[in-house]
């Protein structure tokens, strides 16, 4: 029971602002329509990629 509520602890989304220009937007929420998901999504889902591919990279995981 202890490990199920630090896993959802450690699920929990934080809200963050982030600046784009228009026409990042435009492609994001291109992209987002293609997949059938959100934009917000569909950025959550590029920065957990790119930060796993960083700590491959760097040898942290």
């Amino acid at each position: 029971m202890a490990g199920e509520a630090r896993s959802s602890a450690h699920n929990k989304s934080n809200p963050t602002s982030l600046r784009l220009s228009a026409d990042l937007e435009r492609r994001l929420r291109h992209l987002a329509a293609l997949k059938g998901t959100s934009y917000q999504t569909l950025m959550k889902e590029f920065v957990l990629e790119r930060v796993y591919e960083e700590e491959k990279r760097l040898g942290v995981v």
